[in-house]
């Protein structure tokens, strides 16, 4: 944090929480900010994952408003996710 404030950059959880604050309820920000952990290998995956959870629960609320029949495509997402994981 110390870093951000010297160089006039923000941190991501400052920037984010900004932006989105509107738009998100809290446990969708602490969702969002699973999103950012790429520390490692193990971590980038979640991450992955923690995106794929994010972008079908929106998904899910967009088909709902307009009253449109969400797909349910997880399972093959999630399986070519894990071929490309044991490909690495």
């Amino acid at each position: 944090m110390r870093q951000a404030r010297e160089t006039g950059f923000r941190s991501i959880r400052e920037s984010t929480t900004n932006g989105y604050s509107r738009f998100l309820s809290e446990s969708e920000r602490e969702a969002l900010f699973k999103t950012y952990r790429l520390d490692s290998i193990d971590a980038a995956w979640k991450s992955l994952y923690a995106a794929l959870d994010l972008f079908e629960s929106a998904l899910i609320e967009v088909c709902e408003s307009l009253s449109y029949g969400c797909p349910n495509r997880r399972k093959a997402i999630e399986e070519y996710i894990e071929t490309l994981r044991t490909e690495q």
